[in-house]
Order: C-alpha cells, then sequence, then structure tokens
C-alpha cells in the first residue's frame, strides 16, 4: 500500500467523514458520539485515513446492532490515538488476529455482507504509515478498534 503524507489536521478530517457517513449511521440506527479536540495535526496521508475511519465506522454500523457507537481521537505527546467503540455482536479472543488478515471475517456471509477486506485495509493503511491498529473485544460485548498513528513524519512507504 502506498501513502502520500502531507500536514493533515485529523479532527478536521473526522469530523468532515462522519458527516459523510451520517446517513449510514441512521439507516443502522446507531446513535454517534464523538470526543475529539478542535485540532490533532500530523503528517498522514488523508486518503488513508479516511479509508480506517469509513471502515471502521462501516463494521461499528454494521454489527453495532442498532446501539450506540463511541468515536474518540486524542493527540499524546507524539501520537495521535483513534478509537471506534461498539457495543454490538463483539469478536470471539481466537478471531482477534485473524479478523486483519485479506478475505476473513468473525461472521459468516449468511448474517453480514462484506468481502472481509475492510480490516485488512485498516490495518494495512496504519501500517503503511507507520502505526498500528488493535481490538478489544469479547462476544456479545461489543468491540474497540484502537489505531495510533505517529504525528511526525516516519512512514513506511510502502
Amino acid at each position: 500500500m502506498t501513502v502520500a503524507p502531507r500536514e493533515v489536521d485529523l479532527s478536521a478530517l473526522l469530523r468532515d467523514t462522519l458527516s459523510g457517513q451520517a446517513a449510514l449511521l441512521r439507516r443502522a440506527a446507531c446513535p454517534i458520539t464523538v470526543d475529539a479536540p478542535s485540532a490533532v495535526n500530523g503528517h498522514w496521508d488523508p486518503v488513508r485515513l479516511e479509508q480506517i475511519i469509513t471502515n471502521l465506522l462501516s463494521n461499528a454500523s454494521k454489527y453495532g446492532g442498532g446501539k450506540p457507537v463511541d468515536v474518540a481521537l486524542e493527540a499524546s505527546g507524539d501520537m495521535a490515538r483513534l478509537t471506534v467503540r461498539d457495543r454490538g455482536i463483539g469478536i470471539a479472543a481466537a478471531d482477534h488476529e485473524r479478523i486483519f488478515r485479506r478475505f476473513q471475517r468473525a461472521t459468516t456471509s449468511r448474517h453480514y455482507s462484506g468481502f472481509g477486506l475492510g480490516l485488512w485495509i485498516v490495518r494495512e493503511a496504519a501500517e503503511a504509515m507507520g502505526g498500528a491498529v488493535r481490538v478489544e473485544s469479547r462476544l456479545g460485548e461489543g468491540a474497540m478498534f484502537t489505531v495510533e498513528l505517529p504525528r511526525a513524519r516516519q512512514h513506511a512507504g510502502r
């Protein structure tokens, strides 16, 4: 995955992306709360950031079962941290690593649509920008995805 990093305000990009995803979240009946500072600046690829946010919101609305979704953004020193938390079906511990592989899913396609590429793209994009993604989840208790990205230019440049 290639990246084209430039100076980006992740807070502004998050607000814009959430605005663009409002219809999706409304259809899924997932009320959303956002906790983000007015600005979080860093050296990232805005297209890849939008893919990360969109894919995490899509999963939260798909598997959230009409329950609230919380989005938080914070800057801590030289890192930015984005979290997306749903209160849906959750993910078994045995599937936590597997769901980030290409064409892998924690559920069957009979109940949920998709190709199993969203979280793979999230991981690839985060790593290409020098960051990482992780999940915390238990079955029946929802899922929280955390993406951490260095704010300075440190990208893997794939």
